[in-house]
């Protein structure tokens, strides 16, 4: 959740726009008395429109899939991800034309890992690895579809994974984000 007196579904979706611009997150608020714990179910749709859109994240047909993801995660008060641009290196400042894909799926998997090891709720890093893991994944999945839609920032982030230096790359990244505030 976001602080501030627009609706959560438009916060949301600024939220993701900053991202995409590179401007600093949003601090998460639990102020908001009616939001509700998620619920199993709704966390197995979560994972399971997460996974889908990794593996296909242009298909048109989950674009309400998507929609309704990124508003649960907005609305549940129990799962927050913190945006940290950094980690995905200059690709927030860039024009790449999928950019609003990578970083849905950048949140997304930040969320789906969470859900899938709640052990690990407070390191922030793991979960930004998964992020930035989980949208080459998507961007590979782009790059199934449509061969010319290449980001030269996106191939150097799977050139270090290859090379395995991401995780260390992100965690040094990460440093610019150090108590940095919460999306959910």
């Amino acid at each position: 959740m976001l602080s501030g007196g627009t609706s959560k579904l438009t916060r949301i979706a600024l939220a993701l726009l900053l991202f995409c611009v590179s401007a600093p997150a949003f601090a998460q608020s639990s102020s908001d008395s009616d939001a509700k714990p998620s619920t199993p179910a709704d966390r197995q749709r979560f994972l399971t429109v997460t996974h889908k859109l990794e593996q296909d994240p242009l298909d048109e047909s989950l674009r309400q899939d998507r929609s309704w993801a990124l508003k649960w995660l907005e609305d549940v008060p129990d799962i927050n991800v913190s945006i940290c641009p950094p980690v995905l290196g200059e690709l927030p400042q860039s024009q790449y034309r999928y950019i609003r894909q990578i970083a849905a799926q950048f949140s997304l998997e930040m969320a789906a890992f969470i859900i899938e090891h709640p052990q690990q709720v407070n390191d922030t890093n793991a979960q930004y690895l998964a992020g930035v893991e989980g949208a080459l994944r998507a961007y590979k999945s782009i790059l199934k579809t449509q061969p010319m839609a290449t980001s030269a920032i996106l191939e150097g982030l799977l050139n270090m994974q290859d090379q395995g230096k991401l995780e260390q790359w992100v965690r040094e990244r990460a440093r610019a984000c150090e108590g940095g505030d919460q999306v959910t």
